[in-house]
């Protein structure tokens, strides 16, 4: 049963449009108008004439994009992060109609009125990114559900009703507006026999041979979002001689980009597009159908929202349309309508009955518990919002609370997202399901399955592999360059390497030029990054050419606010002596028994044995005496994820194994987290060693190449 008021539904003519069938009532006012159908006109051409409004956007690109349509006009301005504008030029800004992307909301509400109309657009993004973009969107969510404005509009073109509700808003009114569209969308879901991400990708070289072969000139246009794997298709395509365009986060400031948003197309002289999920809403392209041969979505599985806001990206354009799927899926014949309902029924059920449990039997418990023994982990209400989502966020993949003002509530936004990820796992159950959801975004579709025998050919695989084995090489290699580069710009100055890094990392500066050095602009990227989490050179390269950013961001987030992992860690690091390192065996039992005392500090407190006791972690149980301890071989599961350590007797029971710790932390790495971790580690540039942290010289050895970085970082205790 929903909660939503019953639907108004409009058939717009030829010459009718939004504002035409939409009177806005105070509250919340729901308008759902397929792509191309002027909901960015209705709000800031319309609505502007007798109101002021707030437009929020979801991404930096639409904001761009309405500046292009819209920049000419006075009474509008235009927020985003990367404009940098300062918080006392805001007041006077907000005196005018405002575009801002979500994160800037919170920056720009003590300047609104009630008055303002908000306007919230690709309103289906407040639940299917709450889950890592909470932070920007639980300030709109609460000001909606405080009623702090008098008019609030929700725009989307898809919504998936059931997880919007997920969100808790009430609804005045609804509009559902539709029109009659020239163009009909073509689409064939291709299963295939074997699991792959590149699945498909043979299907669309068969094309661009095809093109090719003819003499034509079409664009092949492809979703993937997967940034690594579609630098290597990218290479991979290169190699065979098409000139390929790459759209992603990182790109989307370059010239071709901006070219592509100001012009509204893809650029003809590229036979491949390559984008993510960044090209999802908002950005139009106006390309014909003589200029777009086909689109392909492939890799991990899209949403169908997701699905239908790609494609509704081609305006003009209604080239075929493939979804390769990348994993198996079931082709029996079910009843959809009735596999819907059920599938809804048990989304409700789950997340209210953990959105229950989180209210009455562990938020009252975080807001009282006294966390003693944790005090240099938690000293603020902040601090136990803090600890204990890094705690539902391993048991349960979403962060369970936030902080609005000085209360501690539920975080509606991040569980919507997980929401929204339950989903996306049912909506790939059944091949007919997939189908199903897809026409309910798309009535006028005509969508159809097919059952591919393609296999990823063994020399495609190869080539493939070999094409991310020369990005993984082509960026270790500008390693010892960045270093030499970075070492000469400290050495001037007090900075260490490290606070050099992460100052350039938080201003968004870059010591290279991404057109004329990319690779090297890349990895300064990847270098400020994990500055903020790493100690010293040496392990920074390392995680960058092992590719481990996301490994390590994972591992430091853990050890600085989850409250198991971060005692365990604490108390590792005061019991296992530096010394004992790389040689002493310990004993399964000796460490299970230590700790399992260690433990016992986190069961003290009643919030965690509560959430524990209904949703525990892979390696720890409650005991009968209401005690956290360690299940059958937790212990050494959870020191082989977060420490560094060999097992010995690995393939025999718990009992008879043993453990050397190498180092404490995972891959042997230094992380500021865990000042108990710290070694001393050195690089070798031109002939010197250098401290890897502060980049001060220590003494002359052989001259370092590209070729022997790994050789000549060493370190010492």
């Amino acid at each position: 049963m929903s909660n939503l008021p019953k639907k108004q539904e409009y058939f717009l003519n030829t010459i009718e449009k939004i504002s035409d069938k939409v009177n806005l009532v105070h509250g919340v006012n729901i308008v759902r108008a397929n792509t191309g159908l002027g909901k960015s006109t209705y709000a800031l051409q319309d609505l502007t004439k007798d109101n002021k409004i707030i437009l929020c956007c979801p991404t930096i690109a639409q904001v761009k994009q309405c500046e292009i349509d819209y920049g000419h006009r006075e009474d509008i301005h235009f927020i985003h992060g990367e404009k940098g504008i300062p918080a006392k030029n805001l007041k006077k800004l907000c005196k005018h109609n405002i575009v801002i992307t979500y994160d800037q909301f919170s920056r720009i509400a003590p300047y609104t009125n009630a008055k303002t109309i908000l306007v919230i657009d690709e309103c289906q993004k407040l639940y299917s990114a709450g889950n890592f973009r909470d932070k920007a969107i639980y300030p709109i969510l609460s000001s909606i559900k405080k009623n702090l404005y008098d008019k609030v509009v929700l725009l989307t073109a898809t919504l998936t009703e059931p997880l919007f509700e997920q969100l808790d808003l009430h609804v005045s009114q609804y509009f559902h507006l539709q029109k009659n569209q020239n163009l009909t969308r073509n689409l064939t879901i291709q299963s295939y026999p074997e699991e792959n991400k590149f699945n498909g990708l043979m299907a669309i070289c068969d094309r661009l041979k095809a093109i090719k072969k003819d003499g034509g000139k079409k664009i092949v246009f492809i979703r993937l979002n997967d940034i690594a794997k579609s630098k290597q298709i990218k290479r991979y395509l290169e190699k065979q001689e098409y000139n390929v365009m790459l759209i992603n986060r990182e790109e989307m400031s370059q010239k071709k980009c901006a070219e592509m948003l100001s012009l509204a197309k893809l650029d003809a002289k590229y036979e491949v597009v390559l984008c993510t999920s960044i090209m999802d809403e908002a950005i139009n392209l106006n390309n014909m159908d003589d200029e777009v041969d086909s689109v392909h979505i492939m890799g991990q599985h899209a949403h169908p929202e997701e699905i239908t806001q790609f494609i509704g990206r081609m305006r003009q354009a209604s080239p075929p349309i493939f979804i390769h799927l990348s994993r198996g899926i079931s082709t029996g014949k079910i009843n959809c309508q009735k596999v819907h309902q059920q599938h809804i029924t048990d989304l409700k059920n789950s997340f209210s009955k953990f959105h229950k449990y989180l209210q009455h039997e562990v938020l009252d418990l975080l807001k009282k518990d006294k966390f003693l023994g944790f005090e240099n982990l938690i000293s603020s209400k902040l601090d136990r919002v803090k600890s204990c989502n890094s705690l539902t966020n391993d048991v349960f993949e979403c962060k369970g609370f936030m902080l609005d003002g000085n209360d501690i509530c539920i975080n509606t936004p991040s569980m919507a997202g997980k929401a929204y990820a339950y989903d996306l796992t049912a909506c790939y159950s059944n091949v007919d399901y997939v189908k199903h959801r897809l026409a309910l975004l798309l009535p006028n579709a005509r969508i159809i399955a097919k059952k591919s025998k393609d296999k990823l050919s063994t020399d495609l695989a190869s080539e493939l592999e070999a094409c991310a084995d020369e990005l993984r090489k082509t960026q270790k290699q500008v390693i010892p360059e960045i270093m030499a580069d970075m070492i000469e710009k400290v050495e001037s100055n007090s900075d260490t390497l490290i606070t050099f890094l992460k100052a350039h990392n938080t201003q968004g500066i870059n010591l290279y030029d991404k057109a004329e050095k990319p690779v090297h602009y890349e990895v300064f990227i990847k270098m400020g990054k994990l500055s903020e989490q790493l100690g010293n050179m040496v392990d920074i390269s390392d995680a960058v050419a092992n590719d481990r950013i996301n490994d390590v961001a994972r591992l430091s987030y853990h050890y600085k606010l989850h409250p198991i992992v971060h005692s365990l860690m604490v108390n590792l690091s005061k019991k296992i002596p530096k010394a004992n390192y790389g040689h002493h065996k310990y004993t399964y039992a000796e460490l299970t028994e230590l700790m399992n005392e260690w433990l016992k500090l986190s069961s003290a407190n009643r919030s965690i044995i509560a959430l524990l006791n209904e949703y525990p972690l892979p390696y720890i149980e409650i005991s009968p005496m209401n005690e956290l301890v360690f299940n059958a071989g937790g212990s050494i599961r959870f020191l082989k994820k977060y420490c560094h350590v060999q097992v010995l007797n690995s393939k025999k029971a718990h009992e008879q194994k043993k453990i050397i710790f190498k180092s404490l932390c995972a891959f042997g790495y230094v992380f500021t987290e865990v000042p108990a971790s710290y070694v001393s580690k050195f690089i070798t540039v031109d002939d010197i060693e250098y401290d890897a942290k502060s980049g001060r010289k220590r003494h002359k050895t052989k001259k370092m190449t590209g070729l022997d970085w790994d050789n000549e970082c060493t370190s010492s205790d």
